[in-house]
């Protein structure tokens, strides 16, 4: 049922019995939602941590590594300590080069995002500023 304030003027929802009941199922329901989609994420994330530490492992088994030759890396270690006659080249595991790539994916967006926001709070900022135009 709704009511009219008189103090405010807004419409007032009154809740009856059975509306306060079915709000109690339905909070009840949604309390078992998030319990169930809690669940499946704390899953997906053990497998995806599962799944890093084994392709890790076996990485680290097959001593994979990926040559980047000394001209790309300006102040890499191989021109140190190579002898004269030694490969010129720099080795970096391949799950390491992984993990920096998509570390500088999370902070560009981070920070294209946190750009966005202070775009769009200036604008907000700008639309309640009262100006008198001349």
């Amino acid at each position: 049922m709704k009511m009219i304030d008189s103090r405010t003027g807004y419409i007032r929802n009154q809740l009856k019995a059975e509306d306060a009941e079915t709000q109690a199922r339905i909070a009840e329901e949604n309390a078992e939602a998030l319990t169930e989609l809690r669940d499946k994420l704390y899953f997906f994330f053990l497998f995806i941590n599962l799944l890093w530490f084994i392709i890790s492992v076996g990485v680290k088994q097959a001593d994979l590594k990926i040559s980047i030759p000394q001209q790309y890396i300006p102040g890499g270690t191989c021109g140190k300590d190579a002898e004269e006659g030694a490969d010129k080249n720099d080795q970096i595991e391949p799950l390491s080069l992984f993990f920096l790539l998509f570390y500088v994916v999370v902070m560009t967006i981070q920070f294209l995002t946190m750009l966005w926001h202070r775009v769009s709070t200036f604008q907000h900022y700008l639309a309640y500023l009262r100006y008198v135009f001349r």
